[in-house]
């Protein structure tokens, strides 16, 4: 286990910004946590998290909704 101290540490192994590590923590069950002061995270719990994910994805193995919520899309309007 490598332990990933703060979110540029977490940015850099998972090569992805900032905002996008959030909306991963909030929407997808993203192992991160926020303790006083910054985010903590591992390397080996990140990338079960990436094996977890690809494998919902195929339909491999099935994973709680909140993991792998279905995409918001947006209607477009006729043109006329």
């Amino acid at each position: 286990m490598s332990k990933l101290s703060g979110m540029k540490e977490i940015c850099r192994y998972c090569n992805r910004s900032e905002s996008t590590i959030l909306i991963w923590i909030r929407d997808y069950d993203f192992p991160a946590a926020k303790l006083p002061g910054s985010y903590e995270s591992d390397t080996e719990l990140i990338d079960e998290w990436r094996v977890n994910l690809i494998r919902h994805r195929e339909g491999i193995d099935m994973m709680p909704d909140k993991v792998m919520p279905k995409a918001k899309r947006k209607k477009r309007k006729k043109k006329v």
